[in-house]
């Protein structure tokens, strides 16, 4: 066993209980919200897409409810066009991709996005 190397923490960037910093990359989890009745499908889909995508914080600001954590996210065109519809005529189009998020539904964080990507596909793929 002299030549046995013992697991170290190589992915000691990827956090889970410090606090992210703004410009980190972020996984988080939103729920709650696809389960309310009557709930439009395109909601769902993009709370779907946000829960199984990589974001970037890009604002911390204290919150009373505890929503503090500014997360933006790389939506699909075809996502973001389900919400021209009239009835989501107050909804600002170039917000749609920015959610704020409360610490418990951050998940995972790092300063590199490849670490991120990688644990999304384990998880994908429940190995």
């Amino acid at each position: 066993m002299k030549h046995l190397k013992y697991f170290e923490d190589t992915i000691e960037d990827v956090h889970t209980q410090s606090e992210p910093q703004t410009g980190e990359y972020i996984v988080g989890k939103i729920t709650g919200i696809i389960e309310l009745p009557n709930m439009p499908q395109n909601i769902i889909d993009l709370i779907i897409y946000v829960n199984k995508h990589i974001g970037q914080m890009i604002e911390y600001k204290p919150d009373d409810k505890g929503y503090n954590y500014k997360v933006k996210w790389q939506i699909p065109e075809n996502i973001k066009n389900t919400f021209n519809d009239e009835k989501y005529k107050n909804i600002d189009k170039n917000e749609i991709d920015a959610f704020s998020l409360r610490r418990d539904q951050i998940l995972f964080h790092s300063k590199y996005k490849e670490e991120l990507e990688l644990i999304l596909q384990t998880q994908k793929y429940n190995l």
